[in-house]
């Protein structure tokens, strides 16, 4: 059999940033500033192979899995899964892996693979190092695969998945194959025991402002934080089976901070265990997703007449503090951002009364980019008093 090659060459990242000092590139499907590696890149021209060649929509493709989400132990992670929906559930069809691009392949370049593919139940392997690529699928027996002469596309690749399944249940119609499905997310609930009348339309009308991919923010500077893009929606896991599942969305910005470096923001409202709408702010650090801001909406947003006012109150927002955490935090923000306070305040805008609510327009735009800076300021503040707390330990 002749040997498969595959041409990535058009494919790549249209542009580069620099984060912490290092060159990276914003990965569309992972959602992510990625440093610019061998590696990273072939994973990135790979997503876009799958997704523009071989046809396979962008929520079907699932980048880094790790082998436990889908009920094996084991630590090893999956570049790239496709999934498929089939009845409703959301199944794994096929995997993707990537070699390093110096790496020549061989058959035992895909025997890990090959052995989390059998007790999943998927079909169709796909192995490349850039260069070259060699597809397999699985025989009848369900315990080997052989190579093929090509690389199947998605719909090949489904409707051979599902004659599998028909042929494994006509054999043996009392068993069923053990499943690893995602269910959809519930829609999002506000309890209205916990939140006032007047906040419950402005949230749900921010909750759809944050989900609407067509009102994008475009490149441009609010007061020192520049919105470098507007990455829409951004898919997060929670996990695959019978345990929690689902996807968080979230809405992402591409932004340059106050020391000119480029970061990734992600905003969310979801309901906290008694039902009251938070908003927070997740910062992108790679290799984790660390939330640096939290906020209760019922005490940030405040009706007047024909529009909300958002903001902060410093001196209640930290209850579990000590008392001189506000007041340098309201000294630090002074420093970088005192367009952002009012008295004791932190205001991050107004916000009218209106439905709907699109992140384009100026007012909204300028207060999302608002708690941006001061979520950023806050992340600052608390590494900088964990810095000291741990200088003055060392001194003693």
């Amino acid at each position: 059999m002749e040997d498969l090659k595959i041409n990535l060459k058009q494919f790549g990242p249209k542009n580069t940033y620099i984060r912490n000092g290092e060159k990276c590139y914003f990965d569309s499907f992972r959602q992510m500033l990625v440093p610019c590696t061998p590696e990273s890149l072939l994973l990135l021209k790979m997503e876009m192979y799958v997704h523009q060649v071989m046809g396979v929509p962008k929520n079907m493709m699932y980048m880094n899995q790790s082998f436990r989400k889908y009920g094996i132990d084991s630590s090893k992670l999956i570049d790239i899964v496709i999934h498929d929906n089939i009845d409703g559930d959301i199944k794994p069809v096929a995997i993707v892996e990537c070699k390093s691009p110096d790496m020549a392949l061989y058959h035992s370049t895909t025997s890990h693979i090959e052995e989390f593919a059998k007790k999943v139940g998927i079909n169709y392997l796909i192995v490349t190092n850039g260069t070259d690529v060699d597809s397999y699928i699985s025989r009848e027996d369900r315990l080997s695969f052989w190579k093929i002469d090509n690389v199947p596309d998605y719909e090949i690749i489904c409707n051979g998945h599902k004659a599998a399944l028909a042929a494994q249940f006509a054999a043996n119609p009392g068993s069923q194959a053990k499943k690893f499905t995602k269910k959809l997310e519930p829609a999002l609930k506000f309890s209205s025991k916990t939140t006032p009348k007047a906040i419950q339309p402005i949230v749900m009308n921010l909750v759809k402002c944050l989900n609407d991919t067509h009102s994008r923010l475009k490149p441009q500077t609010f007061d020192k934080i520049t919105v470098v893009g507007d990455c829409g929606q951004r898919r997060k896991l929670t996990g695959f089976g019978s345990e929690k599942h689902g996807k968080i969305m979230l809405r992402t910005l591409l932004i340059k901070d106050f020391y000119d470096n480029h970061q990734l923001v992600s905003f969310d409202i979801n309901p906290d265990l008694l039902g009251a709408p938070i908003l927070s702010v997740t910062l992108d650090d790679y290799d984790s997703r660390q939330v640096i801001l939290s906020m209760d909406l019922n005490t940030c947003l405040i009706a007047d007449e024909q529009k909300i006012n958002f903001g902060c109150d410093l001196n209640k927002a930290f209850p579990h503090e000590d008392a001189e955490f506000a007041k340098e935090l309201k000294y630090f923000v002074s420093l970088k951002a005192p367009y952002l306070l009012k008295g004791h305040e932190v205001r991050f805008g107004e916000i009218h009364l209106i439905d709907p609510i699109k992140m384009d327009e100026e007012e909204t735009a300028q207060a999302f980019v608002n708690v941006v800076a001061y979520a950023l300021l806050l992340d600052e503040y608390r590494a900088q008093l964990k810095s000291t707390t741990k200088m003055k330990k060392l001194k003693k």
